[in-house]
């Protein structure tokens, strides 16, 4: 039997142009859309350090203590002259005062205020007389040379022991208790006496103006870092010589701090006014600009 074919009902203008419109905005939509594979998670941006400055870094470098450079006669103590006998030697006031600062542990953690570092100033006694006053005026005041010992081996990571073997009796101290403690042995790096003015045989015998070279001991003489083993050499930016005879200075004035010439007075107060210096001092990046400025200040007040 045969069936009669319908027409299909006709599709409207609008109805086939809203289909069109609806299929090209899903091919759109999906097209645009990117696949699982090809997202990458995203990534914490990277933690940006801080650049050291150049005062941090030269902290963390080894340094050597400051050198603090002695002289004895005028300086430290007195020699009084008394006919047919030994001249009498008598110690500067305060002079206990200043070993126990300069050779005390350091209280700050400025620029020399390192761990590596057991005192506050590296010490050396010079004086221009001859060497068996020298050794007469180190006994009077109790100063002595501090033994060396030899070097040891790093590899083990062990502290050189000779730069601590001397100065057992500070370690382990606090900033400020010094005094509590009891006394300081003096034990200084070196003495140095006439004989490395590099005089002839005659003018060692005779009175005549001397004078102290500081680059000999910045050449001769060096500090050895525990914690690395490494030798480190002194300059004039580290370098502090007292004496009472400017004119012993003339190739170094710059790093001259100048103290009075003791005579014997007992109210003598001229170290405790030198330990205040040294304390600002001690930290300067450079040691002659700071000690010009502290003349300056003394001409102005």
């Amino acid at each position: 039997m045969l069936q009669a074919n319908h027409p299909q009902a006709p599709v409207s203008a609008k109805g086939a142009g809203q289909r069109v419109v609806n299929e090209k905005l899903s091919l759109s939509i999906t097209s645009e859309l990117p696949s699982a594979a090809s997202v990458k998670p995203v990534q914490p941006a990277p933690e940006t350090k801080t650049k050291p400055t150049v005062e941090e870094e030269a902290s963390t470098k080894p340094s050597p203590p400051p050198l603090l450079i002695l002289d004895l006669n005028g300086c430290l103590l007195y020699r009084q002259y008394q006919p047919g006998r030994p001249k009498a030697i008598h110690p500067r006031p305060h002079i206990q005062e200043l070993f126990q600062y300069a050779l005390g542990p350091p209280s700050d953690q400025g620029k020399h205020g390192q761990a590596n570092h057991n005192q506050n100033w590296e010490v050396l006694i010079w004086s221009s007389a001859q060497s068996k006053n020298v050794d007469l005026m180190c006994k009077a005041i109790n100063v002595s040379k501090r033994v060396q010992t030899p070097k040891r081996a790093h590899s083990n990571g062990l502290d050189d022991i000779s730069n601590r073997l001397d100065s057992l009796n500070i370690h382990g101290r606090k900033a400020g208790d010094s005094e509590k403690a009891g006394p300081i042995p003096r034990h200084v790096l070196d003495i140095w006496n006439r004989s490395q003015l590099d005089l002839s045989s005659e003018d060692y015998s005779r009175k005549v103006s001397t004078t102290k070279d500081l680059r000999k001991i910045w050449d001769r003489l060096s500090w050895t870092d525990p914690e690395s083993g490494k030798e480190f050499k002194w300059s004039a930016h580290n370098t502090v010589i007292v004496d009472d005879s400017p004119d012993k200075l003339s190739l170094q004035p710059d790093n001259l701090c100048m103290i009075n010439e003791f005579s014997g007075d007992s109210d003598d107060k001229a170290l405790l006014q030198l330990i205040d210096k040294l304390k600002s001092l001690r930290n300067a990046t450079d040691i002659p600009e700071a000690i010009k400025k502290l003349n300056e200040e003394a001409k102005t007040s």
